[in-house]
Parts: C-alpha cells; sequence; structure tokens
C-alpha cells in the first residue's frame, strides 16, 4: 500500500506541476499581447481574455486532486498568480511537491501556501 500511495502522489504532483506550466505560460503570453495580466476572476471561472490562451484546458473544472483553480491578482500580497483552491490533498503532499517544484518551504518562493485551503504559484511578486 505504501508503494501505491507513492506512485499515486506522484502522479498527482506531476499533474498539478504540468498544469500550473500550462496555466502560467498562457497567462504571460497574454500578459505580452496586452500589456497586464487579466483582472482578478473567482475560483473555476476563466479570466476574461483568456479563453484563446487557456482554451484547451481544464481550468473550469474541478481538479483530479479536488478543489478549482482561482486567478489571483492583487491579492494575498502578490501582484499576479496561480492558484488551486479546496483540494483535498494533505499539507505534507504539498510540502513534497513544494520541494520538487520550487524551494520546498510552502512559506517562501514562487509557490506558497497563501491561506488554510490556497496553494498558489506566484508569475509575479
Amino acid at each position: 500500500i505504501p508503494y501505491i500511495r507513492r506512485v499515486r502522489e506522484s502522479a498527482q504532483n506531476g499533474y498539478l506541476i504540468n498544469n500550473w506550466r500550462v496555466f502560467a505560460e498562457g497567462f504571460e503570453q497574454y500578459a505580452q499581447e496586452s500589456g497586464s495580466y487579466p483582472p482578478d476572476a473567482n475560483r473555476g471561472v476563466l479570466p476574461t481574455g483568456m479563453n484563446v490562451h487557456l482554451s484547451n484546458t481544464n481550468w473550469t473544472q474541478v481538479t483530479p486532486v479536488g478543489g478549482n483553480w482561482d486567478w489571483d491578482v492583487g491579492v494575498y500580497g502578490f501582484t499576479a498568480g496561480i492558484s488551486i483552491v479546496d483540494t483535498n490533498l494533505a499539507v505534507i503532499q504539498m510540502q513534497r511537491l513544494d520541494a520538487t517544484f520550487d524551494d520546498g518551504d510552502l512559506s517562501t518562493g514562487l509557490f506558497r501556501r497563501v491561506a488554510s485551503s490556497r496553494y498558489s504559484y506566484i508569475l509575479e511578486q
């Protein structure tokens, strides 16, 4: 059972990292073309103007790890970031994901736990 758990966790972490990178690329492309990031949007809602850049993604669907994607602008102490809200993953798994994806500390770096049920990948401080 521990082996199966590690395989499942690795797959989930790979899924999340891949999605954060795909989404980040879309938001960065939008910002390059328009001169700024799109405005803040509610969880599960595709931000205004992003239909071209994120049309082939699962932004509006509940993620396989629970929760929704959320675009954050000007909140939580950063300028722009991609968050996952209300995931059912344990904090320890998110810490291991952070060790793979960023600096291994959920309170620093570009990947952070910014609220009890919100983890954000920061595009711009």
